[in-house]
């Protein structure tokens, strides 16, 4: 499902209506105008919009699985792919591993990529709004023995609704913002 949000359109077309209506039958003098790039979408299709917010999502998990891996150093990399909450939260959960002196050993991976919405919002920037599924199948989390501290019932592969930002106006270049846990149905 796609929901575009474009109100100056719109808006636009009701003032025009409005004058018309009040002066009668003569429309207003013509005025130049000019189509700036950030009046167009940032991107022509959901494919496209597709496209970019999974290899954003690649880069995102490449990331985080390499920082995980050293321990939690280096979270100067997750500013790249992430920002806002999701910054928040992987940051914190770097901090953890360095702390407890865990590692990651191996790959996170996700399939399943669902466009949920896509909100534009007229001035170059986007928001898009994914479900996917993650999965943790591949991945062990060890202490500095190299003994395993993940729990025995860990749910490998679970759905998460992944939210996209761009990084600047009418950039295709997209961060992960949110990702958290689908509560509804399990569709992974």
């Amino acid at each position: 499902m796609r929901f575009v949000s474009r109100h100056r359109p719109v808006m636009g077309a009701m003032a025009l209506i409005g004058t018309l209506a009040l002066s009668g039958c003569s429309p207003p003098a013509p005025r130049a105008t000019s189509a700036t790039a950030t009046d167009a979408p940032v991107f022509a299709s959901d494919a496209e919009a597709l496209a970019a917010a999974t290899e954003a999502y690649t880069a995102y998990l490449r990331a985080i699985d390499t920082v995980l891996a050293n321990s939690g150093k280096d979270v100067g990399w997750l500013s790249d792919v992430a920002v806002g909450e999701a910054l928040r939260a992987e940051t914190t959960t770097a901090r953890t591993y360095s702390e407890k002196k865990y590692r990651s050993v191996g790959s996170t991976t996700y399939d399943t990529v669902q466009i949920q919405a896509i909100s534009d919002y007229g001035n170059g920037k986007v928001r898009i709004t994914t479900y996917l599924c993650s999965d943790l199948s591949n991945v062990d989390v060890v202490d500095e023995g190299g003994t395993s501290v993940v729990i025995a019932d860990r749910v490998d592969r679970f759905p998460l609704q992944v939210d996209f930002e761009n990084s600047n106006a009418s950039s295709r270049d997209l961060r992960v913002s949110s990702s958290v846990t689908w509560t509804g149905a399990n569709f992974c």
